[in-house]
């Protein structure tokens, strides 16, 4: 039998249909060499021909479903975490994955039947695992992402949008003056090579709002007389993937020329050229048990730091935009979240109308 739309395999030795769709071959099985032997020339075309258009019909229905209902969100979803892995830290990449396939659990299977109405599920499958609200929030934030990341392919047929829950704002919490003392002596006190880089962490994080991220991957080489680079390596991307510089307080400046760096690479050196934690979570892990220690709790233990400069300078009266230089937050609205409206001075306001 000669037919272009029929193909003979050598290797697995069976006869498969010849389809193509989007530039790509579809090849489903028809009949085994062995079983094809047995048949007479007459039966051979007759046979044959009936498994072809049988297999052409389940595959027109597949074309038509496809081009109805669109693509599986599972494996876009996979293919999607990919991208967010070559520009992120394993811990967002967690974070994200929980979140969508929560939301899996309820939507649609493919991208063409995914609409708005797929909100009021995901927030009734979100209540029923006990999360908050500020919690549910956060997995709608990660499903917007995921969508947009669709839309911009243009696999949805219809817009969906999912709104947040109208929630109190909350303040994130920072560490007082007095707590980040506390922990300073703790820290000093405290005999060890992993007390001593903690101390070091609490006077950088404190004086520069720089993320724990950044901090575990900063060289040396990287901190200047008047400022420290924040640059991208190997293994880590800077947020955004924007390299950027902090300056460098005067105070810290002083603490710097007093500590012995020698034989070290990383800021959190080992004291053998080699980072004194792997990861964040560990390092995180390290300074929640300090913040437990000296009974700081409340704060996240490193972002605690980073909240106490916006809190502090916003509270002093610096511009919210140079704060926001400062953070490099990449909206403005997330600097603002830090300001106190009950600490802001209005009486004098007026006087100057």
């Amino acid at each position: 039998m000669i037919r272009k739309d029929i193909v003979y395999d050598r290797t697995n030795r069976v006869f498969t249909a010849n389809f193509r769709l989007d530039g790509k071959r579809h090849r489903p099985t028809l009949i085994s060499k062995e079983d094809y032997d047995q048949l007479t020339e007459e039966e051979r075309e007759q046979v044959v021909g009936t498994l072809w258009r049988k297999a052409k019909d389940k595959f027109d229905r597949l074309v038509e479903e496809g081009e109805r209902h669109g693509q599986f969100l599972e494996p876009l979803l996979e293919e999607w975490l990919a991208s967010v892995a070559s520009a992120r830290d394993s811990k967002t990449v967690d974070h994200y994955r929980l979140d969508l396939q929560r939301f899996l659990h309820v939507a649609p299977p493919r991208t063409g039947q995914l609409s708005s109405r797929v909100q009021e599920p995901f927030y009734d499958h979100l209540r029923s695992l006990g999360l908050s609200d500020s919690s549910i929030n956060s997995a709608v934030r990660s499903v917007r992402v995921f969508v947009k990341w669709l839309s911009e392919r243009e696999l949805l047929k219809h817009p969906v949008t999912l709104k947040a829950l109208r929630t109190v704002k909350k303040r994130p919490q920072f560490y007082s003056a007095e707590q980040i003392k506390q922990m300073l002596e703790y820290c000093r006190e405290t005999a060890g090579r992993r007390y001593h880089l903690l101390y070091r962490c609490i006077w950088i994080l404190s004086q520069t709002g720089m993320r724990g991220g950044e901090l575990l991957n900063l060289k040396w080489s990287e901190v200047e007389d008047k400022r420290i680079k924040i640059v991208s390596t190997e293994t880590w991307q800077v947020k955004s993937r924007r390299d950027a510089w902090v300056p460098i307080s005067p105070k810290l400046r002083e603490e710097f020329d007093q500590w012995n760096r020698e034989g070290e690479t990383w800021v959190l050196d080992k004291k053998d050229g080699k980072r004194y934690w792997a990861h964040l979570n560990e390092l995180t892990a390290s300074m929640r048990f300090v913040q437990t220690k000296c009974d700081c709790r409340g704060p996240k233990p490193l972002h605690g730091f980073r909240a106490g400069v916006a809190t502090e300078l916003l509270r002093q009266g610096a511009s919210p935009v140079h704060v926001q230089r400062l953070l490099r937050h990449e909206d403005l609205a997330t600097t603002m979240g830090y300001l106190d409206p009950d600490a802001l001075e209005i009486e004098n306001l007026v006087k100057n109308l």
